[in-house]
């Protein structure tokens, strides 16, 4: 592979944010007094999905107010109580210092909104090293339509062929390889290995550690 470019996906790559986002949604809910049809511990229904899909997924029967406005209070929630507290996984910083400094060029690609992937990387420092920072805006086609991903591509001028798409879902892998990008997938994300082999979607590698990035 002879890589130039390499969007990241943010939360359960990047971040190790599954218990806030969790923590937020569960107390957006509560907040308005509202059963939700699935679990904490059922989380692997909708992490990696756009929040209006999340919430679709968590209250079914909800009307778009009811999303809205459940969707607000997540995001201040969110915004109020756990950026602040972004952490990068182990061997983030140093594997995207190192990558940087070899002039490989670097992306983030969520289904988060812009303002608050941003926010969450420069609280964990690492926003400097990110040319390009995209989320799942207004009006914004989420993952996994390739769209966003041959933006990034062409704000880098590169060749999809020659950009590494790294998630840790399912969403992530086809968003790759949909936009005819090699595609990678970290461990300690929300998906298992057995389950992308289970589920026959399959990167061009799994990364056990994350910083045998550092070696592309």
């Amino acid at each position: 592979m002879n890589i130039k470019g390499i969007v990241f996906d943010l939360d359960g790559t990047l971040i190790d944010s599954s218990k806030a986002i969790l923590d937020s949604l569960f107390t957006a809910t509560e907040y308005y007094n509202i059963k939700t049809a699935v679990k904490k511990d059922e989380s692997y229904l909708f992490m990696g999905k756009s929040l209006t899909e999340t919430l679709k997924i968590m209250i079914p029967d909800a009307d778009h107010e009811t999303i809205h406005k459940v969707g607000k209070y997540y995001v201040k929630h969110y915004y109020e109580f756990c950026v602040k507290d972004a952490k990068l996984f182990p061997g983030v910083m140093e594997t995207i210092k190192t990558l940087y400094d070899k002039d490989i060029k670097l992306a983030v690609a969520t289904a988060k909104r812009s303002d608050c992937a941003q926010a969450e990387l420069i609280a964990t420092g690492a926003s400097e090293y990110f040319s390009v920072i995209r989320g799942t805006d207004e009006g914004v086609i989420s993952k996994p339509n390739p769209q966003m991903l041959l933006e990034i591509c062409a704000n880098f001028k590169l060749k999809p062929e020659n950009v590494l798409m790294v998630g840790d879902t399912d969403r992530d892998v086809i968003f790759g390889k949909n936009a005819g990008c090699h595609t990678c997938v970290v461990s300690h994300g929300n998906w298992t290995k057995e389950r992308f082999v289970r589920e026959n979607i399959i990167p061009d590698f799994f990364l056990d550690r994350f910083e045998d990035l550092q070696v592309i």
